[in-house]
């Protein structure tokens, strides 16, 4: 896990918010010295600090850890969502329907790429 990217995101979100540290340590239930170290990577949070700052800041645990997701992966899912998202209903399952149609082939084939598991 990148923690200065993690603390350095906080951080920004913090400040976006207008919040000084206090303000967070108070909504997040931890200390403003162990803010600041989180916020500087000084000091590793556990799951439970991560969520607890995520909820304070009022968004998602992924939204913190967003420069530890494979850019790629995420990507590719917003592109999938927009596309499903302006679909009816009818066109959504027969979508589907066509990606499970062809995945056993898909996952068979080479396609000329290396195996990127």
């Amino acid at each position: 896990m990148d923690y200065t990217a993690l603390g350095a995101t906080i951080r920004k979100k913090r400040i976006e918010l207008g919040w000084k540290i206090a303000a967070l340590a108070d909504k997040a239930g931890i200390s403003e010295d162990f803010v600041g170290k989180i916020e500087r990577a000084t000091d590793i949070p556990s799951l439970q600090t991560i969520v607890a700052i995520a909820n304070a800041l009022e968004v998602g645990v992924d939204s913190l850890l967003q420069n530890d997701l494979a850019v790629v992966d995420v990507s590719l899912c917003e592109e999938l969502n927009s596309m499903l998202e302006n679909m009816n209903p009818k066109r959504k399952k027969l979508f589907l329907q066509f990606v499970r149609n062809n995945l056993e082939f898909f996952n068979q084939a080479n396609f000329g790429l290396e195996d990127e598991s």
